[in-house]
């Protein structure tokens, strides 16, 4: 009898530590494990494609959940070229979307596009840079910006596009270590402007007044555009007789026609082509003296629509009766001696007269430096002792030596001043008007 109680207490006790058999894995019935995962992107499309995995496993189990890895773990990078909206007759707004690992660092992020899809592919190789594509001439860009790090959806205006065009594009993105990814290549189509004016345009064609017209020379000077005409040769025609110069449109269609009649008629070349915009001018100077000069300027082109000459208005000049030389000034320089200062000058009228001869001087070099860019004495401004004139001769003929003394002047100090003449003559539109003629700009010291 006690050994059979022995016996039963024995097995009691090992029940007791070993628990009950039926709940050996560990886990509470209200437990569940979740797995999370992130996939490759896919190959077309270049995004991420959603893909957390959760198993729900409901048991007895009694343990703590794993905790999941976070997106900047296991996310990768990825760009993807999206469809191009609001596409009209030369302007489209390009799309694309690109994810940027907090571990890679900020790199340009721009749109490449061109109307040739294997140069588009050729600029993008993986070795290529943004710096290096962008001076590609054969495809443009358009950067978003030089330093993205932030994962989003990114549009660019794009615009001055050939309408009825195709274009290709694609988003690029530059790593760091000059490693470019890009993503797939797209395309779209320019709206054709059925709209746009089929008008044809000729040259529009402009005389300009001569100009500089002395006793043996001038210069003659004009405008044009050339508008929708090709193959167009610009040239300048003059001449003593007005019907010639008048004849030039009416009478010929291209340049090679025109034919030259001595003094009464003569043509210019403007270059071998005529550029697109112009202003030429140019000087003659194998004229006669006192002589009446008809010119223009003309436009002649020969393409699909027209073979003909477009000419600008007719005008003249008449030379002087002598090439006219304008007065000359030379300062001599000045002498200090005490509290006054000597000032002289030569001055020579030479072809004019009347005129009215004048010294300024002052302390300040650039006030002096601009009397000469005035015409008239009257409009010096003057300013204490930073500029000063004063009036030597007011009906100077001829050529002189002519001379000033000025006192009362500021000590230790520096000085400048300059001679000038103001005189009378015609302008380029043989009108009356004044003109000054100064000497250089010199200095001096005071004791």
């Amino acid at each position: 009898m006690p050994v059979l109680i022995l016996f039963l207490i024995a097995i009691g006790i090992i029940g007791m530590v070993q628990g009950p058999n039926s709940n050996q894995s560990g886990e509470s019935s209200s437990g569940f494990s979740v797995s999370a995962q992130f996939s490759n992107p896919d190959t077309n499309t270049g995004l991420i494609p959603g893909g957390v995995v959760s198993d729900l496993n409901p048991s007895s189990q009694n343990v703590t959940p794993s905790t999941p890895a976070t997106p900047a773990d296991t996310v990768n990078f990825s760009i993807n070229t999206l469809s191009a909206i609001n596409i009209d007759f030369n302007r489209v707004t390009l799309r694309g979307s690109v994810v940027i690992p907090s571990s890679y660092k900020p790199g340009p992020l721009f749109f490449i596009y061109s109307e040739s899809q294997s140069d588009l592919i050729s600029s993008t190789k993986s070795t290529d840079t943004y710096e290096k594509i962008s001076d590609n001439q054969k495809v443009k860009t358009s950067l978003i910006s030089r330093s993205i790090k932030n994962s989003n959806t990114y549009i660019q205006n794009i615009s001055s596009l050939a309408d009825g065009e195709k274009y290709y594009y694609r988003m690029c993105f530059e790593q760091v270590g000059a490693l470019l990814s890009c993503g797939p290549v797209l395309s779209f189509e320019t709206v054709e402007n059925i709209y746009q004016s089929s008008y044809y345009s000729i040259p529009s064609v402009s005389t300009l007044r001569a100009e500089n017209i002395q006793g043996y020379s001038a210069t003659i000077k004009g405008n044009y555009r050339l508008n929708s005409a090709e193959n167009a040769t610009a040239f300048f025609v003059y001449g003593e007789s007005q019907s010639l110069v008048n004849e030039i449109p009416t009478e010929y269609k291209e340049y090679g026609d025109v034919k030259e009649a001595e003094e009464n008629l003569q043509k210019i070349r403007l270059g071998a082509q005529a550029k697109n915009t112009d202003s030429p001018e140019r000087t003659i100077d194998d004229l006669e003296r006192d002589t009446t000069y008809y010119y223009r300027l003309c436009v002649a082109y020969d393409d699909e629509n027209a073979t003909e000459i477009k000419c600008g208005s007719v005008l003249n000049f008449t030379t002087d009766r002598k090439d006219r030389d304008v007065p000359s000034v030379r300062s001599t320089q000045a002498i200090a001696g005490g509290s006054t200062v000597s000032f002289s000058a030569n001055i020579d009228m030479q072809d004019y007269r009347n005129g009215h001869a004048f010294l300024v001087y002052g302390t300040s070099e650039s006030n002096i430096d601009r009397v000469s860019e005035l015409t008239r004495f009257t409009q010096i401004y003057q300013n204490n002792d930073l500029i000063q004139r004063v009036s030597l001769d007011t009906d100077f003929d001829g050529r002189d030596t002519i001379t000033r003394n000025i006192s009362n002047l500021l000590a230790a100090t520096d000085y400048y001043y300059r001679f000038c003449v103001e005189y009378e003559a015609l302008d380029d539109y043989s009108r009356e008007t004044f003109f000054l003629s100064c000497s250089d700009t010199k200095t001096f010291s005071t004791n």
